[in-house]
């Protein structure tokens, strides 16, 4: 399966543009050969606060069309992360998969909100983490500061996830953070990493790009390193994750330590240290 992810700049509340922009750089993707193409985090507006609830009101319904459409014309499973607005009022970061058919496969609404960002006033936690099918694939989806959180890869791996797909705005200071971060979900859990990151800068914060695919042993197989729009693009060997698996077997101890459904490993026998 050849991947591709986007890294582009994301245009504070300028919808249009940032639509022309993805299309253009999905093309490059379909022009490749690419069967999956992923964008960065909240590609169609930025975090456009404090108007995030009315943008998100007045551009959901385009943005899911455009990546129905462009989806099906590419005949490529497109992924991407809008924002939603919710039901009762607040706004989701919602990561959406549109198949090659233009349907609308699966979403995983941000669980983890960045609070020295504010995204915390402005967004409302998802409460669900979910594989999703792709054509002979499983995928699993993290935004931005989701990859802090082992628990939540692991949960996807355990789900049957090959391919973790991170949309973000990973911004600096932090590069290093999140080249270690992505090489270290791929490795514990043997699984390849896409990653999509934007460029460009938002009220204070500039950010790096470094898109990037990881393999299961934590190799980068390819990364655009400069801070520019580029289309970063790989062929994923999902025949690899067993091959490592095999080399280097990891495996649980949930009456150790616990599992992932909330369940206690065992506390300390009589006569043990706690």
């Amino acid at each position: 399966m050849l991947v591709s992810a986007v890294q582009m700049d994301v245009r504070t509340q300028r919808f249009e543009e940032n639509l022309e922009t993805a299309y253009r750089h999905i093309r490059e993707a379909v022009r490749r050969g690419s069967a999956l193409v992923l964008l960065p985090e909240m590609f169609t507006t930025g975090f456009a606060y404090p108007d995030l609830e009315e943008l998100a009101r007045a551009t959901y319904d385009e943005s899911c069309r455009f990546m129905s459409r462009v989806a099906r014309e590419g005949k490529i499973w497109l992924v991407g992360s809008i924002p939603e607005p919710g039901a009762g009022g607040g706004v989701y970061n919602t990561l959406m998969w549109y198949s090659p058919q233009g349907k609308l496969a699966g979403a995983y609404r941000k669980a983890h909100l960045f609070s020295p960002t504010r995204e915390d006033a402005y967004f409302i936690p998802g409460d669900e983490v979910k594989a999703v099918g792709i054509d002979g694939a499983v995928t699993g989806g993290l935004i931005c500061f989701d990859i802090r959180f082992p628990e939540m890869a692991r949960s996807l791996a355990l789900q049957g996830a090959q391919i973790l797909l991170v949309a973000a705005q990973f911004p600096h200071p932090r590069a290093m953070h999140w080249e270690t971060l992505l090489k270290a979900r791929a490795i514990e859990n043997q699984v390849w990493v896409v990653a999509a990151n934007r460029i460009g800068k938002s009220g204070e914060l500039e950010y790096f790009g470094r898109s990037m695919i990881v393999d299961p042993w934590g190799e980068v197989a390819a990364a655009e390193m400069a801070e520019k729009e580029a289309v970063v693009t790989e062929r994923i060997d999902l025949g690899m994750i067993e091959r490592v698996r095999a080399i280097l077997p990891c495996r649980r101890r949930p009456d150790l330590y616990g599992d992932l459904a909330g369940t206690p490993a065992a506390g300390p026998q009589q006569g043990q240290s706690g």
